[in-house]
């Protein structure tokens, strides 16, 4: 049996259980099942969706983006991207959580994020 995994980002949190599911919480922008997509925060952990099916190793949060690696070395990505900071190419956010193209074929093993700070 594996230990979760636990990051905190600035206003939310995501998880990584004993079983490989991603789970998030707090102002999550209506990413977990359960709350529909107008749903903004949570109290609880949550499962994420659209990643049924693939284990989770690791998690990162940050300001306002959870990145996932699978077990399977794939890094995954979601949340606002207003900066570029998802990886896609782009500055689209992603409801759920992505394939990050630019690391195909490349095996990673963890993630990590950081909290953006404004200056001001």
């Amino acid at each position: 049996m594996r230990a979760p995994v636990v990051s905190s980002g600035l206003l939310h949190s995501a998880f990584v259980d004993a079983g490989g599911q991603l789970l998030t919480c707090g102002k999550n922008l209506g990413f977990s099942e359960g709350e529909g997509e107008g749903a903004k925060v949570s109290a609880v952990p949550r499962a994420v969706i659209g990643v049924g099916g693939v284990r989770i190793r690791t998690v990162a949060a940050g300001s306002y983006q959870p990145l996932a690696c699978s077990d399977e070395g794939v890094a995954y990505s979601f949340g606002g991207g207003e900066h570029g900071q998802l990886g896609h190419g782009d500055q689209a956010g992603q409801l759920t959580p992505r394939l990050i193209a630019a690391l195909h074929g490349v095996r990673v093993s963890s993630v990590a994020a950081g909290v953006e700070r404004r200056a001001g």
